[in-house]
C-alpha cells in the first residue's frame, strides 16, 4: 500500500538487514500466533460463564458485579467478533480482497470490535473511580471494601498488561502510517485480537478467587450427581 508520510521506520524499497529482520519478526509472530486461536473459543467459552454467574441474582446485590458483568458482555461481544473474523475473513481476504463486500464487512468488524473494547475499557476505569470515592468517602463495610478493592485491583493490572501493547501499536500507527498499514497490521491484527481473549482468560480465574464466584459456578455448571459425589468424598475425609 502507498501512502504519503514524512518520516519512515521501514522505507519503501529499503532492503537493509534491520529492515528485512524486523520484517521478518512481524511474520514469524504471525505464524506463532496461528496456533494459539483456541485461546479465543476459550475465551468465548468464559465470557459466557462469568456472564451466567454474575446475572445469578445474589451476585447482582453488588454493583461491583453488576460492573464486572457488564465489563464480560463486552468481553463477550470482542470474542464473538473475533469468531467471526475467524470463519469468514480467510475466505474473503483470499477471493474477494479488493471487493466492497470485504470492505464493508472489515468496517462493521473493526467498528464494532472497537465500541466492545473501549466499552470495557471505559467501564473498567470508572468502576475504579467508583472504587476510589466509595473508600475515601465511607467507613462501612471496610473489609467488604478492601477485598472489592483488590478483585479492581488485580482487574485493572491484567488491563494494563493487555492493553498497553495494543496503545504502543497505536502509537506507532500515529508516526510512521505507511509502515504500519504495509507491515505492523497485516502481521499483528490477529495478536492484538488474542490480548483481548488474554484479559478475558485471566480475569475468569480472578473472579474464580471469590468463594461466592465458585460456589454458584458450581451450582450452576455441575450437575447435582457429581455435587452429591464429590460432597461425600469431602465427609469421608474429616470422619
Amino acid at each position: 500500500m502507498i501512502c504519503n508520510q514524512s518520516f519512515y521506520l521501514l522505507p519503501p524499497g529499503n532492503n537493509s538487514s534491520m529492515s528485512l529482520g524486523i520484517v521478518s519478526v512481524l511474520e514469524t509472530i504471525e505464524r506463532f500466533y496461528n496456533s494459539l486461536h483456541l485461546l479465543t473459543f476459550l475465551s468465548f467459552t468464559l465470557n459466557s460463564a462469568i456472564l451466567i454467574v454474575l446475572s445469578h441474582k445474589q451476585m447482582r446485590k453488588l454493583g461491583i458485579n453488576v460492573m464486572m458483568m457488564a465489563i464480560a458482555f463486552c468481553d463477550f461481544g470482542c470474542s464473538i467478533c473475533v469468531i467471526v473474523n475467524f470463519i469468514l475473513g480467510p475466505p474473503l481476504n483470499g477471493k474477494l480482497e479488493e471487493s466492497y463486500v470485504n470492505s464493508v464487512f472489515h468496517l462493521v468488524y473493526d467498528s464494532i470490535t472497537i465500541g466492545f473494547h473501549s466499552s470495557s475499557i471505559f467501564i473498567g476505569v470508572g468502576m475504579a473511580f467508583c472504587r476510589i470515592m466509595s473508600l475515601t468517602f465511607s467507613n462501612r463495610n471496610r473489609s467488604r471494601l478492601d477485598r472489592s478493592s483488590s478483585l479492581i485491583l488485580s482487574v485493572l493490572i491484567v488491563f494494563l498488561f493487555t492493553e498497553l501493547p495494543q496503545a504502543i501499536t497505536d502509537i506507532f500507527g500515529a508516526l510512521f502510517i505507511a509502515d504500519f498499514l504495509n507491515h505492523v497490521i497485516t502481521n499483528l491484527e490477529d495478536i492484538l485480537d488474542i490480548l483481548s481473549s488474554v484479559n478475558s482468560t485471566v480475569i475468569f480465574f480472578i473472579y474464580s478467587l471469590s468463594q461466592q464466584f465458585r460456589q454458584i459456578f458450581v451450582e450452576t455448571f455441575v450437575p447435582s450427581v457429581l455435587r452429591t459425589l464429590n460432597t461425600r468424598k469431602v465427609i469421608k475425609k474429616f470422619i
